[in-house]
């Protein structure tokens, strides 16, 4: 638990995460608790979306654990089912913020 909550504190220093809060906050037409308090909804499934990432790069897409009788079996890791679901849930604030991410062609291919 203290190591999850070391990972939590650190994401919530990260550039990125004040980076992404910050952009949210700049892109409300108008500024009142409910939003804010949405942005802060967000900003959690940020925290968590990133936890479940680190949680599949470190124990894969399938794991490891043990049957009834104590066989050895593989098992896909849940972390990636929970990751869709944050996603949805990420999408859905934004529609309700009314922010649209809006990503410019040339852009793209300037990262490749």
């Amino acid at each position: 638990m203290k190591k999850e909550s070391l990972m939590i504190n650190k994401i919530k220093r990260s550039t990125m995460y004040n980076k992404i809060k910050t952009s949210l906050k700049l892109q409300l037409e108008v500024e009142n608790d409910v939003l804010l308090d949405l942005i802060d909804d967000y900003m959690s499934f940020y925290i968590t979306k990133t936890l479940l990432i680190m949680d599949i790069e470190e124990r894969g897409v399938q794991t490891i654990t043990y049957n009834s009788r104590g066989d050895e079996i593989y098992k896909k890791n849940d972390s990636i089912t929970e990751l869709t679901k944050v996603n949805t849930q990420m999408l859905k604030i934004l529609a309700q913020l009314n922010i649209k991410n809006e990503i410019k062609e040339d852009s793209l291919y300037d990262e490749l």
